[in-house]
């Protein structure tokens, strides 16, 4: 697995993280070439050698010719991307990062049309988003992590305001990551580079074990004084097959609900997007027998799954815990069987072996419509699925999220 971690040690902004990836070695040719099924004109790519403090690395400039064009509000840009010829993949994911932006706006202002951009504005922006994208696809990167995020301090403008760093919006960017503020009175962290960022990083924390590639280093436009504002990019090998992800476990310890609650509870905490839930008897004060209700989520279904608890139960209080958990590559296809056709979850292990799981829900409709044994359905179909295995994952089609 190829690994890029950015050590945002000065903040990060778009143009500094393609300044780190043409500084370790993204072929800029290459890379203007994939902007070409762009539907943009009049801008051009410069790259530079520059020095902040003691560090040599690359700057990368999008020279904009002057536009007479109107001004873009940053939905207009959604579309853009979607009427481009950019391959679908890449929209994808140029999309999720604008539609980030679009929700930290709405939550920070109630609202996204405030969030204008001249049109010189809007294709340096535009060309800096895709052009991270496009440069960790050409890199070959499978996973992007990152260090804690140095917001800087001080003050900006925001909506013709001057407001104190962090930016309203870049705090809701940046919300569920580590981050702290040191070095001069200056934004560090812009809202491209955290909606980049946040939208692209699985995993944030220390350096991971890797086998070291390539270091490179992105210049930020201003200098500072004692100061190096610059963006470090480290590539490397990780023997590791996991996938990392930033979740939120919320959980409560409840000693006073009718047991009979406990199913309809976990069914709308299903519905409405909790990867797992379970429970655990506890011992609490007193000597009380009780329930430790435990909700594993992505970080942005915290708010919902907590008033569905807070409505459900007699709970007075949810704690919110920031984790990571780290799964097997997964996919999932449909597979004819004798049984007629079986969703199947497709886990990739280590050295690329794969393990084929027929889902128990299906497993659960055979057995009703057949009459036959779940076990033996399940036995039968994880077989047929992996002719040449003898020893089925753990757990099986019931695997937990």
């Amino acid at each position: 697995m190829k690994i890029a971690y950015f050590d945002c040690f000065s903040g990060v902004s778009g143009d500094m993280i393609l300044g780190a990836m043409v500084d370790a070695g993204l072929e800029l040719s290459r890379l203007k070439e994939r902007l070409n099924p762009l539907p943009i004109k009049g801008f051009e790519l410069k790259t530079r050698s520059a020095q902040r403090g003691p560090f040599i690395g690359t700057k990368v400039d999008v020279n904009v010719q002057p536009q007479k064009q109107k001004s873009y509000e940053i939905r207009e840009l959604e579309n853009v991307i979607r009427h481009s010829r950019l391959d679908d993949s890449t929209k994808k994911t140029v999309e999720a990062i604008l539609e980030r932006w679009i929700k930290a706006e709405i939550k920070a202002h109630g609202s996204a049309k405030g969030l204008r951009f001249q049109a010189n504005q809007a294709i340096d922006l535009l060309i800096d988003i895709v052009g991270c994208v496009l440069g960790l696809s050409l890199m070959g990167i499978d996973e992007v992590m990152a260090s804690s995020l140095n917001l800087g301090s001080g003050l900006v403008d925001v909506h013709g305001q001057k407001v104190q760093v962090p930016a309203p919006t870049t705090a809701e960017l940046v919300r569920g990551f580590t981050v702290y503020s040191s070095g001069p009175p200056h934004e560090l962290t812009t809202p491209t580079g955290a909606a980049i960022i946040t939208t692209l990083v699985t995993a944030g924390g220390p350096f991971p074990e890797m086998r070291l590639q390539k270091v490179g280093y992105g210049a930020g436009s201003r200098e500072f004084t004692n100061w190096p504002n610059m963006l470090r990019m480290l590539v490397g090998e990780s023997r590791q097959v996991t996938h990392a992800e930033r979740m939120i476990l919320l959980e409560t310890n409840i000693d006073d609900l009718n047991p009979q609650v406990y199913e309809h509870l976990m069914e709308r905490l299903f519905t409405a997007g909790a990867l797992d839930v379970y429970l655990t008897a506890i011992t609490m004060k007193k000597g009380r027998p009780g329930i430790l209700l435990s909700v594993l989520a992505e970080q942005h279904q915290a708010t919902t799954l907590s008033e569905i608890v807070f409505q459900e139960t007699t709970t007075l209080g949810i704690r919110q815990i920031d984790v990571q958990r780290r799964k097997l590559p997964r996919g999932s296809q449909k597979v004819e069987t004798r049984f007629g056709p079986v969703q199947v979850k497709v886990v990739t292990r280590s050295g690329g072996q794969q393990k084929r799981l027929p889902e128990y829900q299906d497993c659960k409709r055979i057995a009703q419509e057949t009459g036959l044994p779940l076990r033996q359905i399940m036995d039968e179909l994880e077989e047929t699925l992996n002719p040449t295995s003898r020893n089925p994952l753990p757990g099986s089609a019931g695997a937990s999220s």
